[in-house]
């Protein structure tokens, strides 16, 4: 006999992860833009929007010592980076037409959560390189997503269609 089961799962909730970093170009430069157009887009599904940024300390480590211009820029940047994101948290108001079609206007943090990885923890521990703290990153989200997907199932309703019976 072949029971059949129908699944419940709350689709209500996305979570949208944004991974950049704030010490310049694109990312640093969009990342509100993308951040408040994700929360526009999916505003029906009420959105978790994430960060997950590489400290300045990543690129610094990778950039030579003798490149000392690009250096500045990049804590210039992240600098910048840090006090929009500060101003938005005490002033969470985002009003931007990007196109005719498209206007974002909401009084709402950019981010619900933050995280900032650095190439070293508290303790002082230390990861060598941008490859590794991305690997590093790339578990985290891994790991998230899986811890996620585990408490959608554990949140899924299973209904027989038809009462089972033993034999």
């Amino acid at each position: 006999e072949n029971n059949k089961f129908r699944f419940t799962v709350n689709d209500n909730s996305i979570n949208v992860c944004l991974i950049f970093s704030p010490c310049g170009g694109t990312g640093s430069s969009m990342a509100f833009d993308l951040a408040y157009l994700c929360r526009k887009i999916l505003e029906n599904n009420r959105p978790k929007i994430i960060s997950m940024m590489m400290a300045p300390s990543v690129f610094l480590q990778e950039i030579k010592p003798q490149k000392a211009v690009e250096r500045k820029k990049a804590l210039a940047n992240a600098y910048a980076y840090f006090r929009e994101n500060n101003y938005l948290l005490e002033n969470p108001e985002w009003n931007v037409r990007y196109s005719n079609e498209v206007n974002v206007s909401m009084k709402k943090v950019p981010f619900d959560l933050q995280y900032v990885v650095g190439i070293e923890n508290a303790k002082g521990q230390r990861l060598s390189s941008l490859d590794d703290v991305a690997n590093m990153m790339a578990q985290a989200l891994f790991l998230n997503s899986g811890i996620s997907l585990q408490a959608g199932v554990a949140q899924t309703v299973m209904v027989p269609a038809r009462n089972f019976r033993e034999n």
